[in-house]
């Protein structure tokens, strides 16, 4: 990407070069070419790969105030651009802005046109080489920002991309920039290139969103510094000298609401101060008369897409989703907040306004655990998009008795729910343990037999050890041998034996005996009982 070299150097090398003979008969030559060669590079203000303008110093001012017009020219070789005269209106002329939606807030607030800017709400250098997102008036698709380059051929580029690239690596930040200037110095080999500071971050930022930093804007610009110098490339360090304040974030009033887009105002400074940190001022090229012209991208505005980010990020500060189907009783303590975004806001800043939502509903409820919402949102014909956001608020819970889902023992402790009788909402909590409630793990240390108890050992993982009887586990009798008289049995288990007497059952059994169990005899006669002889 190296593009520019010592002019004195270059001479040395082409010098050395010569045969030995050569050298003495062209030696007062080449001196005298050489000398010719700085003196009007010197005093016309030209250097290879571009001159900045004339520095200004207090000796460019008479008694009056006001500056001289010397052209004199201060050596630069990369890096930060010192402060110059004003290079004037017809600089800007010649300078293609490139960059996200701050660059195309230039054409927002009227300070420049499309023929000037190239800015894509959204994009970061990373998407640089892959998005075709420049549109033109007469093409069917739109093209890269390199491309694009190409085709509108402007005298420098002034290229400012950062903020939508905050979440990426420094390292891959710095390696996508690289490519994205190789790539426009190869669609546009005239052009020089300025690259432009990221622009700072408002104070309230990384606090309440918790991903934007200013300490990865400064680590950006650390970066994008080194690269310029080694790479011998202007560097515009407009953050750090006209829109930081003392806080370390960017001055009050120069940011819009949503903390990282500069406002018209700024703009307008930063406009100036291109003018008066100028790079090679003899370049007076302006865009390409035969470039295609460029037009606004197509406005696609989303509900969807604010709609998806509110609840991501709702759900992120610990709502939870209704679908609407509670009932009234649910819905008793409900609060209702809508908010409506008009039909000209910006492609692109879906976000933005819903960030503006997400902000308003934390100043009107109360970001507490059992809150839920609702979204909902309607694309009016006159082009306006309104959101109703309908908040529950967290319920004053009235628990039933608890019930007991998991015992407590000696080692691991229990769990126990409640039950909200109005809303239904379960709460948990642990129990203490139990020392009595042991969990022993059992050993058989004998065996139990049909007619005596067997023994088992217990260890628990506390220590505890303890014995208990297994109990006899009885004859399981099977009949092995049957007669007309008796029926044998037989332990499927232990094998013993046993004997039922037929006849000592049944109707002859017990014809002989009464329900007393004595002998009713034979003869009973027909005077029993009366006791005559």
């Amino acid at each position: 990407m190296k593009r520019k070299s010592r002019i004195w150097e270059k001479i040395k090398a082409e010098f050395e070069s010569f045969t030995t003979v050569q050298k003495v008969l062209a030696g007062g030559t080449a001196f005298f070419l050489a000398v010719a060669l700085i003196a009007l590079l010197f005093f016309s203000g030209k250097k290879v790969g571009g001159a900045i303008g004339r520095i200004v110093t207090s000796d460019d001012k008479d008694d009056s105030g006001t500056e001289e017009t010397s052209e004199e020219v201060s050596d630069f070789s990369g890096g930060i651009l010192p402060e110059t005269t004003d290079a004037g209106e017809e600089y800007i002329n010649g300078t293609l802005f490139v960059g996200d939606s701050n660059m195309l807030r230039l054409v927002g607030f009227d300070l420049l046109t499309y023929k000037n800017v190239i800015g894509v709400v959204g994009m970061g250098i990373t998407s640089f080489s892959s998005s075709k997102c420049v549109y033109f008036s007469g093409y069917s698709d739109p093209v890269t920002i390199a491309t694009a380059v190409g085709k509108m051929q402007p005298a420098r580029i002034v290229i400012c991309f950062g903020t939508n690239d905050l979440l990426t690596d420094t390292d891959t930040y710095i390696k996508c920039y690289e490519n994205a200037i190789q790539a426009m110095q190869n669609a546009c080999p005239t052009a020089d290139i300025i690259v432009l500071s990221v622009p700072p971050l408002a104070q309230d930022v990384s606090t309440s969103m918790g991903i934007l930093t200013m300490a990865k804007v400064n680590a950006f610009n650390n970066a994008l510094i080194q690269m310029c110098e080694e790479n011998d490339l202007p560097f515009l360090n407009a953050t750090n000298d006209i829109l930081l304040g003392n806080d370390g974030y960017a001055k009050d009033g120069y940011m819009a609401d949503d903390h990282y887009h500069m406002e018209e105002d700024t703009l307008k400074l930063l406009l100036q101060y291109v003018r008066t940190h100028a790079y090679n001022v003899d370049n007076v090229k302006t865009v390409s008369s035969s470039a295609p012209t460029q037009v606004a991208a197509p406005y696609k505005f989303s509900s969807t897409t604010v709609y998806s980010y509110v609840v991501s990020q709702m759900q992120a500060a610990g709502f939870k989703y209704y679908d609407g189907t509670e009932t009234d009783e649910e819905l008793s303590g409900e609060q209702y907040f809508s908010y409506t975004i008009d039909s000209d806001v910006v492609y692109g800043y879906e976000e933005v306004e819903a960030n503006a939502m997400i902000d308003y509903i934390s100043e009107m409820a109360a970001y507490s655990e059992g809150a839920k919402f609702k979204i909902e949102y309607e694309d009016a014909d006159d082009g306006s998009h309104r959101f109703y956001i309908h908040i529950l608020t967290p319920c004053v819970h009235e628990f039933g008795e608890w019930e007991t889902i998991a015992e407590s023992t000696c080692s691991t402790q229990g769990v126990r729910k409640h039950t909200c009788t109005k809303c239904g909402y379960e709460e948990t909590e642990k129990m203490e343990l139990d020392p009595e409630n042991h969990e022993y793990t059992w050993v058989t240390i004998k065996e139990a037999s049909c007619t005596e108890a067997g023994t088992e050992s217990g260890t628990c993982s506390c220590g505890d050890v303890t014995t208990r009887e297994i109990p006899a586990l009885g004859h399981e009798w099977e009949e092995t041998a049957r007669t007309d008289t008796a029926v044998t049995y037989t332990c499927s288990r232990c094998g013993e034996q046993k004997d039922e007497d037929l006849t000592a059952s049944g109707d002859d059994a017990g014809a002989g005996e009464n329900q007393n169990g004595d002998d009713a005899g034979d003869d009973s006669g027909d005077g029993s009982g009366d006791g005559n002889g």
